[in-house]
């Protein structure tokens, strides 16, 4: 019985430990070579793990806060947590107000509207078994309707203007720039129809 007790304290204890060490590493990686590497953060697990085997052990209840507070890859999580859930709830398909549906060639193009006043960009390309090229790309962003017009700014400062032009028929506008510098997010004379969910 004691080594089942004793399973999960060693299992509580890998997981803090795993993000422990690829913390530092990737800290030392940004100090060294000033080149980004991603840390593994496992949350929950390990402190979940080890409070089990104090509750089994018959530790003090006041000592079950200990591993939480410990474990870097949980705190990272809790930190994270409101800004993923804010991301998410900004494009939700709860909070969608329009969807339009554009074809190009071998692109097609999904843009959702939401409530928030953000938008949402999927890009897609249909692309010929061994045929090699980008296969999907995303974009967000804020926008805002005035009349018969939507204009949307990407996140990272791109504009195009939606201009009606029939019934639930919108035509695109982009500057330049856009096709210029980044052809994949281009949608220059695109027509986007409006659908229903």
């Amino acid at each position: 019985m004691n080594t089942l007790f004793d399973g999960f304290l060693i299992f509580g204890f890998i997981f803090p430990s795993l993000s422990l060490l690829t913390g530092i590493l990737s800290g030392i990686t940004w100090i060294i070579r000033k080149k980004r590497s991603s840390p593994v953060f496992i949350p929950i697990i390990g402190p979940l793990s080890i409070n089990i085997w104090m509750l089994l052990s018959g530790k003090a209840f006041w000592l079950f806060i200990v591993p939480w507070l410990c474990d870097i890859g949980t705190i990272a999580f809790l930190l994270i947590t409101p800004k993923l859930f804010r991301d998410y709830w900004r494009t939700s398909s709860l909070n969608k107000v329009m969807l339009l549906i554009g074809n190009y060639d071998k692109q097609t193009a999904i843009l959702s509207l939401h409530r928030t006043g953000s938008y949402k960009l999927k890009k897609n390309w249909k692309r010929n078994p061994g045929e090699l090229g980008i296969i999907s790309l995303g974009e967000l962003g804020h926008f805002q309707i005035l009349h018969d017009e939507i204009f949307l700014e990407s996140d990272s400062g791109q504009r195009r203007v939606l201009k009606k032009q029939k019934h639930k028929s919108y035509k695109v506008s982009e500057s330049a720039e856009i096709g210029e510098n980044q052809p994949d997010y281009s949608l220059q004379e695109w027509v986007f129809e409006e659908e229903k969910d």
